[in-house]
């Protein structure tokens, strides 16, 4: 819900459109940190606070980093038939690390061409983006492993937008007014324990707090 002013809006003929613009991306960023972080009470349940997220334990001794060690272990936990479709979802402030990663000798963080031409590109043959949503470095969901293939999402109609001079009326203002009706799970109910192993599956993994 917002308020403009008669006066405003008369002054700034495209504000009514700024506006409208404003909340259709808030909306948007909305919907994203509820697939992540939504507790599922009035809002979509979110990866971060579902049974179906599998954890990687943090090395020894490791304290607020992210390290290749990390990056294999979580890719081990994605079932092998999502990995095609999995991606990395980071905390921007993690990319300084990902540049020097390295396995041995062998830098596992690939820049899309060259440092020179992209910031982000591939970690073990996934690709990356940073994203708001994304926890504080060093705790739980900075850096995320997900196919969202696996995840579903409900919507009846779109976002739907109106307008009224009468709720304000006597301040001459003009109310405005957005509504969205979504849902959202992941599919699975829990991480799945493999036939044959012990290390659970899921197709949303994440490190533990370091």
């Amino acid at each position: 819900l917002a308020y403009v002013t008669e006066r405003q809006l008369r002054d700034g003929s495209s504000l009514a459109a700024v506006v409208s613009k404003a909340f259709a991306s808030e909306f948007a960023f909305r919907m994203d940190d509820e697939v992540i972080n939504g507790t599922g009470n009035g809002q979509c349940l979110g990866i971060l606070q579902s049974g179906a997220l599998s954890t990687v334990s943090k090395e020894n001794a490791q304290t607020g980093t992210f390290v290749a060690a990390n990056a294999a272990k979580m890719l081990a936990r994605m079932p092998a038939r999502l990995i095609g479709g999995a991606k990395w979802y980071i905390k921007q402030e993690v990319l300084p690390q990902l540049v020097t990663m390295t396995l041995g000798n062998q830098p596992i963080y690939l820049p899309a061409g060259s440092i020179a031409e992209a910031p982000y590109g591939m970690l073990l043959g996934r690709p990356i983006f940073p994203i708001e949503q994304a926890a504080a470095l060093g705790t739980k969901g900075d850096v995320i492993l997900a196919n969202f293939g696996e995840y579903l999402v409900a919507t009846k109609g779109g976002l739907e937008q109106a307008d009224s001079m009468h709720v304000r009326f006597v301040y001459a203002e003009r109310a405005f007014r957005w509504l969205a009706r979504n849902n959202g799970a992941p599919a699975w109910k829990s991480a799945l324990t493999p036939y044959k192993g012990s290390s659970a599956l899921s197709p949303f993994v994440v490190v533990e707090n370091r």
